[in-house]
């Protein structure tokens, strides 16, 4: 007996998918969480909000330092400086004499939005999708179940929407607090959008999923207008040099009121549709799939204009082959695909066999998780380098670090000047026994550089490597050499603070503190923790594990339910206020 087997692999693609024009890659544990752009600060989030949204300015992908560029903007604009009596001073003033900047940015003309149905009109030119009864979505579950999609071009009205609906009640907006202190007007339109909310919700139930439609239109704000149809103009408290890399941010993205009434309809919260999951804008994809926890697509985006790859770079860019390119339209790939993949094993063994183009793409330290393996084995690094692998090592503008919640009672502030002295001294007891370079030795895929401060190398005003850049309570020089505190200064804090051996002195009690982890702890995660743990114990204090997936990490930090915890901070711009803001 003969048995033919045809077409059999163990390809985890579609038929026909893996030799179309798309980059395969993962994301882990969950979906994001928050996609609308006043609302997304999260890195796994990125690779979304910067592909499908756009802002005023980018980045040069090249140059160093980090140069900005316009992207809807014609150019990155210089401010305006005005003294208190509103005349204008030179663009060298010292910060105390300006009252207000002013930027007008010339916003680039012709710019169209992604297809979608909340721009699609009816033959009487009325939005066709924009008074939707209830029961009348159906089983539409994406825009792209609508029939009808439309679009217009972009204006600099969709820049001052965007902004003002950072004073949104419906998501969180976690910048919302720091551009109101310097956005004229922004921290009285906050509270008057909360009062009118109220209002448009009186007698509903808090807990219905749909509600009314917050119009930002109705409203204006003094330091956010369009004196002109592509004229975007920002007026800001003081001077703030920071603020032109903010605008190269999603949290400054264009947003068309068309998108916000769409997804306000009945039925669309409960359905998965709003902004968090089906974004809408300018750049170049569109979300086409969403598959909570398991898959999204992001597709080639028709209404985008050409972009031209750069032609210039740095010194060496064009022998290594960076500038081939020079001048092709840009996204070079139709599609991007993200599937989930939990366990790190099956993720590597994806990637070596071909049926991953990249492990994760917003996570670059990836990287070292395989520049090991090649260094463990000559037989892996024979297969990497027949493959044609390139692992390169350069600093990142990152820091991972244990935190405090300061609010907590116990490991927080503190109420009086006794306590807020005791729950400091515990703190540097911690930090003391943290051993980071032990971290680096038994945990190389992850290993970095012990941090002396926030602000990492590359950052102006970090003084990391220098004779006066050492942290003072975790380290100190010995014969000029750098050293980490021995674990008994860490053990005298403690009994200043209260817990000699890891014990209450008043109650004899031993110090229980909660770890909050934003992982479910697979083997390699509960290793690490594991290693946490260890450091704990030197001082006597038992640590309760409390794991979680990401997204109900973030609703911990949100409400202040946490204790100590594990994070990552990646420079949102180059400066270093982006850290010390913190």
């Amino acid at each position: 007996m003969l048995l033919g087997l045809s077409a059999c692999d163990n390809s985890p693609h579609a038929p026909g998918e893996a030799a179309s024009n798309t980059l395969f890659t993962t994301f882990s544990e969950r979906s994001p969480r928050h996609l609308d752009p006043v609302a997304s600060y999260w890195n796994q989030d990125t690779p979304y909000t910067y592909n499908i949204y756009e802002a005023a300015y980018g980045y040069h992908y090249l140059k160093r330092p980090f140069t900005l560029l316009p992207k809807l903007a014609e150019a990155v604009a210089e401010p305006v400086y005005l003294d208190r009596a509103g005349r204008p001073l030179p663009p060298d003033a010292p910060g105390e004499q300006v009252a207000e900047s002013v930027y007008d940015i010339r916003i680039r003309p012709g710019v169209m939005f992604q297809p979608h149905p909340a721009f699609a009109r009816d033959e009487g030119g009325r939005h066709r999708y924009h008074d939707l009864k209830p029961g009348e979505l159906g089983a539409r579950r994406s825009p792209l179940d609508f029939e009808h999609e439309g679009t217009r071009e972009l204006v600099a009205e969709d820049f001052v929407y965007g902004l003002k609906r950072h004073a949104t009640t419906r998501v969180t907006t976690p910048i919302a607090g720091i551009f109101a202190e310097y956005i004229v007007g922004l921290k009285d339109y906050i509270a008057l959008v909360k009062r009118e909310d109220a209002q448009l919700r009186q007698g509903l139930d808090p807990a219905i999923p749909d509600k009314p439609f917050l119009d930002f239109r109705r409203w204006p704000l003094a330091g956010v207008t369009a004196p002109e149809k592509h004229l975007l103009r920002i007026r800001l408290h003081g001077k703030y040099p920071q603020w032109k890399y903010w605008m190269a941010m999603p949290f400054t993205a264009p947003m068309p009121w068309e998108a916000d009434a769409f997804y306000a309809q009945p039925g669309m919260a409960r359905a998965g549709l709003s902004l968090d999951r089906w974004p809408v804008g300018t750049g170049p994809y569109r979300m086409v799939e969403f598959q909570v926890d398991r898959r999204h697509v992001l597709q080639r985006n028709p209404n985008y204009r050409p972009d031209p790859y750069p032609c210039e770079g740095m010194p060496g860019d064009r022998e290594a082959g960076l500038l081939d390119d020079c001048g092709k339209a840009m996204p070079f790939i139709d599609r991007l695909v993200f599937q989930i993949e939990k366990e790190g094993s099956s993720l590597k063994t994806k990637f070596r066999q071909g049926y991953l183009d990249l492990p994760e793409l917003e996570r670059t330290d990836q990287g070292l998780n395989f520049l090991v393996e090649m260094e463990d084995s000559d037989e892996v690094m024979r297969d990497y380098r027949d493959k044609g692998f390139q692992l390169p090592k350069v600093p990142d503008l990152t820091n991972w670090y244990i935190g405090f919640n300061m609010l907590d009672p116990v490991i927080g502030y503190g109420q009086t000047a006794e306590e807020q002295e005791r729950h400091r001294k515990l703190r540097q007891a911690i930090s003391i026994a943290i051993d980071w370079d032990e971290w680096n030795r038994i945990a190389p895929k992850k290993a970095g550089r012990t941090a002396m401060s926030p602000l990492p190398p590359g950052i102006f005003g970090s003084r990391e490597g220098s004779p006066e850049g050492l942290n003072p309570v975790t380290h100190r020089r010995v014969n000029g050499e750098v050293q980490r505190r021995p674990i008994e200064d860490a053990q005298r804090l403690m009994a200043e603070a209260g817990y000699p051996d890891g014990r209450d002195a008043a109650t004899g009690k031993p110090l229980v503190l909660n770890y909050d982890f934003y992982r479910a702890l697979t083997p390699g995660m509960k290793a690490e923790v594991e290693w946490v743990v260890k450091q704990f114990a030197k001082l006597g204090i038992q640590l309760e594990i409390r794991a979680t997936d990401n997204n109900q990490f973030q609703d911990k930090v949100r409400r202040g339910k946490h204790q100590i915890y594990w994070a990552g901070w990646l420079a949102d711009y180059p400066d270093a206020e982006n850290f010390l803001f913190l």
